[in-house]
């Protein structure tokens, strides 16, 4: 064997070695951030989620949507988020936040929680329904 070979069979074992020696990777504790537009969205992603994950809240309790301008922290926030979940249809203020975000965040899983819900008169308050918000919580589990 030359000495070049005899130095590669050694940089093997080496890197073997190394590799061999370091920790072996735990189970990933690592907590989902997710983001929703309203309080009430935020309960059910928490009673649901535990411990696991992180909630961002865009629109403060007692905040009207219809004026509401998020705040350039919240948007760094949305753009660390895995998942958004989206109230859904005739819900203006989510459709103009995420045509803002889309660009930075491209990889955003965006959960639509009205899916399966029949809108009435185009109301978007269907967290209020007990059949609505059963919906609505199968969505988001």
């Amino acid at each position: 064997m030359s000495k070049v070979q005899k130095q590669i069979v050694i940089y093997i074992f080496l890197i073997l070695g190394f590799i061999g020696c370091s920790k072996p990777q735990k189970e990933s504790n690592k907590k989902i951030n997710v983001t929703v537009s309203i309080v009430t969205y935020a309960d059910f992603v928490k009673n649901i989620g535990g411990e696991k994950v992180n909630v961002n809240t865009m629109i403060p309790q007692n905040s009207n949507p219809h004026d509401y301008e998020p705040i350039p922290s919240q948007i760094v926030d949305l753009a660390k988020s895995d998942v958004y979940f989206k109230i859904g249809k005739y819900f203006d203020f989510e459709d103009v936040l995420l045509n803002k975000v889309k660009d930075v965040k491209a990889d955003l899983k965006v959960v639509d929680c009205s899916n399966g819900i029949t809108f009435i008169d185009k109301d978007p308050h269907v967290w209020l329904g007990i059949d609505e918000v059963k919906i609505i919580l199968s969505n988001i589990y």
